[in-house]
């Protein structure tokens, strides 16, 4: 290994080993504040592209991605001498690549119900209004019957809630989508059924 492959090597570890930390803490700061907000005053939460795709469940899915295509570049431009190794590095790369490509087509799929949706609180009525196009939904614990949590297996959590209305209509939610976790510091004793999927797309 050259001394160009070695420091990127080394900066490739260091940023995967010390951004997670924090991002968690700069997260975990934000919370706090709408949490405090939501309960003392209207607020509109609606994501943009930078911010759902500069979050820590991204980030990581990102990562994955770059992981394959770096084990790709390693396994054209290194000259292996064992068949054994040559064959491990080769089935490393193709794994990588495919949980990349797996976990991006994910993240794209969950943007395209994230960008539409827009989350209103109202303290004082204690409601929630889910707005996506032209439609709402209103959220309270009058309404809601049932909560179910589809998220991926392993250390990526990517994953939607499906909130089952009392009128048998179904508003799902993205995890991506912002204010999405303030909805159960809203409504206390509200919890929700976990449902582990290799790739939880959610349906057109």
């Amino acid at each position: 290994m050259t001394t160009r492959e070695t420091v990127f090597l080394v900066l490739f570890v260091f940023a995967v080993a010390c951004g997670p930390p924090f991002f968690i803490a700069y997260a975990t700061y934000q919370s706090n504040l709408r949490t405090q907000r939501i309960l003392k005053e209207p607020t509109l939460f609606t994501t943009s592209a930078w911010r759902y795709f500069v979050r820590l469940d991204s980030i990581i899915a990102i990562i994955y991605a770059c992981m394959g295509v770096i084990m790709f570049w390693f396994y054209i431009t290194s000259s292996f001498r064992d068949t054994m190794a040559q064959s491990l590095s080769l089935l490393v790369t193709f794994l990588m690549d495919f949980i990349g490509y797996g976990l991006l087509n994910l993240l794209f799929n969950h943007w395209r119900h994230v960008k539409e949706t827009s989350l209103f609180f109202e303290p004082g009525s204690r409601i929630i209004r889910v707005r996506r196009d032209e439609s709402e939904s209103v959220l309270s614990t009058e309404t809601i019957i049932g909560v179910d949590r589809f998220h991926t297996r392993g250390k990526v959590n990517i994953y939607y809630y499906q909130f089952s209305l009392i009128d048998d209509t179904k508003v799902i939610i993205p995890g991506g989508t912002y204010g999405v976790e303030d909805i159960f510091k809203y409504f206390e004793k509200l919890n929700y059924t976990n449902h582990k999927c290799w790739f939880p797309k959610i349906p057109k």
